[in-house]
């Protein structure tokens, strides 16, 4: 179980390390910067609720039998496609206050993060083990 947790700390770190450029872009180039702000922020918060909801219903889904785990599975995942489509139908119905394009860009946080994961892994690893060397160093 630690390692599942391990990559879903990495996972949240990606859609971080996504958001960042974005919000450098907007403070630079775009018009409405608050719009677009609010929503890419909305959707950065919405990729981190759908990474641990998706976390605990895996752990949640794996203690169960086959034909529970498998229902709800089903139940989880529609529970977190209900939350994208409101959080999508809110965007277009107040784009004044939220972005769409916005919240797509940090609901794709998500993906971005999971292709990334395994560098990001790589680049925490590596970086746990330089502090280690360091700090001994110092002794």
């Amino acid at each position: 179980m630690e390692d599942s947790k391990q990559t879903l700390n990495r996972l949240l770190l990606g859609i971080l390390f996504y958001a960042v450029p974005f919000i450098a872009v907007d403070l630079f180039w775009i018009n409405k910067k608050f719009t677009f702000l609010f929503g890419l922020t909305i959707g950065c918060f919405l990729s981190a609720f759908i990474a641990i909801h998706l976390y605990k219903s895996l752990d949640y889904c794996l203690s169960l039998d086959p034909e529970s785990a498998e229902k709800a599975m089903k139940k989880k995942t529609m529970i977190r496609f209900f939350v994208m489509l409101l959080a999508v139908g809110i965007s277009f119905c107040f784009p004044e206050i939220i972005n769409p394009l916005g919240l797509f860009i940090g609901m794709m946080g998500l993906k971005i993060s999971v292709y990334f994961q395994p560098f990001i892994h790589k680049w925490c690893t590596s970086w746990g083990t330089l502090a280690i060397k360091f700090n001994k160093k110092g002794r």
